[in-house]
């Protein structure tokens, strides 16, 4: 049994510390505080990554991606490859085919189960 309901707030130097009131096991969790903490955690690449998957609803390559996305500021090729690669590594994209191109191999992705 705890002698106290109250936790002391892990601080962190780089990130801003999460109020007590958003707190995983809070019972009176509302659901803004999981869009709060599910945008520290999930890259906002991650996330368009996965939207144009779902939106356009084939498989694309890196290549693709960073093209459909225009902004190369944000989404340049190898951060987009970043994300898909972190995408497949946890499964939820895997390689549905390739094509050989001029000096490379182009890989397509897909969602491995269906949305």
């Amino acid at each position: 049994m705890r002698e106290s309901t109250e936790r002391p707030v892990v601080k962190h130097s780089d990130r801003p510390s999460v109020p007590p009131h958003l707190w995983i096991d809070d019972p009176d969790l509302q659901p803004e505080a999981w869009f709060y903490l599910i945008s520290k955690v999930v890259h906002s690449v991650k996330v368009a990554v996965l939207e144009a998957f779902f939106w356009i609803g084939e498989p694309l390559s890196k290549a693709e991606l960073t093209r459909l996305f225009g902004d190369r500021q944000q989404f340049y090729l190898s951060r987009v490859g970043h994300h898909v690669d972190g995408l497949a590594r946890c499964g939820i994209l895997e390689v549905v085919t390739t094509r050989a191109i001029p000096g490379a191999t182009e890989t397509y992705y897909f969602f491995r189960h269906q949305v």
